[in-house]
């Protein structure tokens, strides 16, 4: 059974090199990973050494004054908490995942009126909690310092899920290259084994599902903002751009990778009405055993809604958006193809032989732009209110309670 435990993490940047010779007294901050060969060990592991502690809503007793440091690197995914010790692990061994003390997650008195169903929905905001914390720490001074927050997963592989997250990646900069205004919340994925990994949490968003449950399972996404934002404001305008930006490039993403299992607790929105699709469990070659999803994306009337309906004209900016992310990416296929290639050995489920020549057939390399287009078109056509995507939410509603 996977396990998961959700940490905070203060994070301070040294700036310290680990490539040369280690002066103890380069930094004088209060954090107490200061020796070289715990340096030595974090850089032996992920290269680029930071100072943190960790924090964890399930250690009450722990004692505000307990300041051990917790060893972590990498710039890229910065945020493994290991235990610290006086001495480094023996060889081969990597060290245990410790907690060190506990955070108090209470928040400021809750608003009224709109301002409350929204807090009631995404909770406390991300950065009034990082200021709250900041304020309250003892290393909250310290130049660099910073909080993140992850999550630890046990008996789970995330392989795939590191490499899906390559591919998402390599398809925002083909799209930011090209000044597209299609918008992919990517996140860090660390496998630190075939079972083990950590995870950067998506912060001021929650799943649809879980926006459903806590106001209402009658709820759609076009109510929720009529009664935080009202609808026609200015605020629901960038609420709608960023929404319809975010579903055409998530639309062209699960087109491209095939990315399925898409009910509504494996895609999150955010405070903004950016759309953030998670879990890449079943991707590509990687098909669920009973496949209830044969539409190209999901694209329920509930979304369309939030756009202004499927002939508004911000609907037809959707489209629009998707034929131009589509061309850009199809001029691109190389990329993409190269990270498949690269990875035919890698043993995961998701690459099969066939893999590579799938993906290149839905890219539709051998059709002329304008064909191309008509294709796309075709595409959105048949997602919009498709019947396997209704059969599919309402499967996931009634055996695993999921709105």
């Amino acid at each position: 059974m996977t396990r998961s435990l959700l940490l905070y993490l203060e994070v301070i940047d040294t700036g310290i090199d680990c490539t040369r010779p280690y002066d103890s007294k380069a930094f004088t901050g209060e954090v107490t990973m200061t020796s070289a060969h715990r340096l030595q060990h974090v850089r032996e592991i992920f290269c680029h050494p930071v100072s943190l502690r960790a924090h964890t809503t399930r250690d009450k007793k722990a004692p505000r004054s307990r300041k051990r440091g917790v060893s972590i690197g990498s710039q890229q995914m910065f945020n493994l908490a290991l235990e610290s010790s006086a001495t480094p692990p023996p060889p081969g061994e990597t060290k245990k995942a410790t907690l060190i003390h506990s955070l108090s997650l209470a928040g400021p008195p809750k608003a009224s009126g709109a301002q409350h169903l929204q807090e009631s929905v995404f909770g406390e905001a991300w950065t009034e909690r990082r200021r709250r914390i900041k304020r309250t720490s003892p290393f909250g001074d310290i130049p660099g310092w910073r909080l993140v927050s992850v999550i630890v997963k046990a008996n789970d592989d995330l392989r795939q899920e590191q490499f899906a997250m390559q591919l998402i990646k390599t398809f925002k900069e083909i799209w930011e290259a090209a000044n597209l205004p299609l918008q992919l919340r990517t996140y860090e994925i660390l496998a630190i084994t075939s079972n083990t990994g950590i995870m950067e949490t998506i912060i001021d968003a929650v799943s649809i599902s879980t926006l459903k449950k806590r106001l209402g399972a009658g709820l759609t996404l076009q109510n929720f903002y009529d009664q935080v934002v009202g609808w026609g404001s200015t605020d629901l305008m960038l609420i709608q751009k960023n929404f319809v930006e975010t579903v055409a490039a998530t639309s062209l993403l699960c087109y491209f990778l095939q990315v399925k299992d898409r009910h509504n607790a494996n895609i999150l929105i955010d405070r903004t009405g950016r759309v953030i699709h998670v879990d890449y469990g079943w991707i590509l070659d990687n098909t669920m055993p009973i496949n209830l999803e044969s539409a190209p994306f999901k694209l329920t009337q509930e979304m369309t809604e939030v756009m202004g309906g499927a002939n508004s004209p911000l609907f037809q900016r959707y489209r629009k958006l998707c034929v131009q992310g589509f061309l850009e990416a199809r001029s691109r296929y190389e990329r993409i193809a190269l990270l498949l290639e690269a990875m035919e050995s890698a043993g995961l489920q998701c690459i099969q032989p066939t893999t590579v020549s799938s993906v290149r057939q839905r890219f539709q390399l051998h059709l002329s732009q304008k064909d191309c287009e008509t294709y796309i078109q075709g595409l959105i056509d048949a997602s919009l209110n498709s019947w396997s995507t209704g059969v599919y939410d309402a499967f996931q509603k009634y055996y695993a309670n999921i709105y």
